[in-house]
């Protein structure tokens, strides 16, 4: 077993403190292009005892320094949309064992990814080359990156858990607590909004604004950076993006309407913390975006998740995650229609919770990590409730 202190985060922040003084470009850097990434990283922090943290870019020195095991929360890095070669290089030199959380695969709704660039097949090869121990040192999201994976020679080497973020929430029967809460009238909605570039999801997007309006909801913004900068209420681009903005999110309104409104609704979260209390104000979650809506389930909110990708469909898969199809809704979705979206047996979601952390306990003492007192509080709670069961 590892000693906590030898344990580092090898990724983001779990924040960005004084975020206002930046500019949005700079915060979405920090970022890491999303400010979705804080969840998982957040999560990972909750988890795991970490005594510090280093980033990817950080000289390999540095890195060599920070501890004996290095935790490193990942994405959809898997697939012809990113070559990893360039971290593939940096990692062939490191000399720490590494555990990499939360992988996935990138690919449609038909489940087509293209070829896995060789760059980032040698970068998977190097973390798995350092795993601590003989046991899989890799987490996916989902059975499809599991496949993936597994056609890529390191279906020995990888465990299906879904994301880190699944365990933020102390409760063990969390689903019972959405499940009264999903009784309750729906008077506010927060909407975790799209990416301005996904046009043909744009009929959709304007039907879930229009939901923000008529229920003093609000409009989250994770990514991309011209609705970042939009949310921010910050004056940082130009007519002709604005104007697409408005095309994009509320055609009627005029352009000065656009920006009185994102001040009004919008919002931009790089603090956890203070995103999940915020979404406490309202009674129901909406959106594309799967960490959003992650959170506001973890602060006991009830949410569902607008499925567009592979990606999104294989994480509420895993994790019974609320979902419908994007394609589904593609002329818009009326208030009318939420209530029966909420008819989710939450009862089976606290069932595959307990089970998805249970695996993930053991999968942190195979690979001899100290976990938090959090999350073996969890673990313990979650069993003392399936033994009364």
């Amino acid at each position: 077993m590892f000693k906590k202190e030898n344990q580092f985060l090898f990724g983001l922040d779990t924040s960005i403190p004084g975020s206002y003084s930046y500019d949005t470009e700079d915060l979405l850097y920090h970022a890491g292009g999303n400010t979705g990434n804080f969840a998982f990283h957040y999560g990972i922090v909750k988890e795991i005892e970490l005594a510090k943290r280093v980033a990817w870019v950080d000289p390999v020195d540095v890195i060599n320094s920070a501890g004996n095991v290095g935790i490193v929360p990942v994405a959809n890095q898997v697939g012809p949309h990113v070559d990893m070669q360039q971290f593939a290089k940096i990692f062939e030199q490191l000399t720490s064992r590494f555990v990499a959380i939360g992988l996935g695969a990138q690919s449609d709704m038909l489940g087509r990814i293209g070829s896995v660039p060789p760059g980032t097949v040698a970068w998977l090869r190097a973390m798995i080359d350092r795993a601590p121990t003989n046991a899989p040192n890799v987490t996916v999201r989902g059975e499809f990156t599991a496949r993936v994976m597994e056609g890529l020679g390191f279906g020995d080497n990888i465990e299906i858990l879904g994301c880190p973020s699944h365990f933020i929430n102390p409760n063990p029967e969390l689903g019972k607590e959405l499940a009264k809460r999903s009784k309750l009238p729906i008077r506010r909605i927060a909407v975790c909004a799209g990416h301005s570039g996904w046009t043909g999801l744009a009929k959709l997007e304007q039907s879930l604004a229009r939901l923000v309006t008529v229920t003093n909801g609000a409009y989250i913004a994770q990514s991309d950076l011209p609705m970042v900068q939009l949310l921010r209420g910050r004056n940082e681009m130009s007519h002709d993006e604005l104007r697409r903005l408005r095309d994009y999110i509320l055609p009627e309104l005029e352009m000065g309407e656009l920006l009185l409104w994102a001040r009004r609704f919008g919002n931009v979260f790089c603090d956890v913390d203070h995103w999940m209390e915020q979404y406490r104000r309202y009674d129901f979650v909406i959106g594309v975006r799967i960490h959003g809506v992650m959170l506001a389930l973890q602060a006991g909110v009830p949410a569902v998740c607008i499925v567009h990708d592979g990606r999104t469909l294989e994480l509420c898969q895993t994790m019974k995650i609320p979902y419908i199809l994007a394609s589904d809704y593609v002329d818009g979705l009326t208030r009318a229609e939420i209530p029966a979206l909420l008819d989710v047996d939450w009862a089976e979601y606290d069932r595959n919770r307990a089970t998805l952390a249970r695996r993930y306990g053991d999968f942190l003492q195979r690979n001899n990590l100290v976990m938090t007192s959090h999350m073996k509080t969890l673990l313990e709670a979650m069993s003392a409730r399936q033994e009364v069961a």
